[in-house]
């Protein structure tokens, strides 16, 4: 397919109305899109390639060869993450950390990642994020983990390698161990065992009817 339909790859360079901050470091042979905003701590590796209203901010590290696509917001504070006093008044609380993409990982279209409180948000080597999906602070992805289109993880949730989240929505501090797979809309609550399938709301083991 890639030798009969294969398009060339985007020339390095940098779109129009696209604002870079002084601090940002670029290695070569990176693409950024048209309308996209850089601003803080922003190391680039080589041949990463941005697309199109992609905003990066505060302190965020890429690794090379990987791909975000358009609309995708890289760096922020975690909205939802705040304190209340006795009235209920909310009151956020602010981020130090930063966000580690690491090599060949691809981020889908208008996918947010939020930064970490104190340690960084890690998204490890060879992962992929699909469209739509929110990765809340302090998360770690590892290894060739894959989120389908409208994953939602809640703070500081582990996918250990290989993990694979069909859309699922995952609670906060859960750990999702290595080669399990939560189903399609699977809502995880518990940690899930390596291996293990789990499907539904709440995610529970899929079991094979004997017979």
């Amino acid at each position: 397919m890639e030798h009969f339909y294969g398009g060339e790859k985007k020339a390095a360079g940098i779109g129009q109305f696209t604002y870079i901050s002084p601090s940002v470091k670029m290695g070569r042979d990176v693409h950024i899109g048209h309308g996209c905003t850089l601003d803080g701590d922003i190391s680039i590796a080589d041949g990463v390639v941005i697309g199109h209203h992609v905003t990066i901010v505060n302190r965020v590290s890429i690794g090379p060869g990987t791909e975000i696509r358009s609309g995708a917001v890289i760096g922020h504070d975690d909205s939802i993450s705040y304190t209340e006093d006795e009235q209920h008044n909310k009151l956020n609380v602010k981020h130090f950390g930063g966000v580690h993409i690491g090599r060949d990982v691809l981020i889908g279209e208008n996918s947010v990642i939020c930064r970490g409180t104190i340690d960084d948000t890690i998204i490890g080597d060879g992962v992929r994020i699909d469209a739509l999906t929110q990765v809340s602070h302090n998360c770690v992805l590892e290894k060739n983990t894959v989120l389908v289109a409208g994953c939602r993880l809640c703070g500081s949730v582990h996918l250990k390698e290989n993990a694979y989240l069909a859309g699922a929505i995952v609670r906060n501090q859960c750990v999702v161990e290595e080669d399990a797979l939560a189903g399609l809309g699977a809502v995880i609550v518990k940690n899930v065992p390596a291996g293990e399938t789990v499907v539904g709301n709440p995610a529970r083991p899929l079991k094979k009817k004997e017979g």
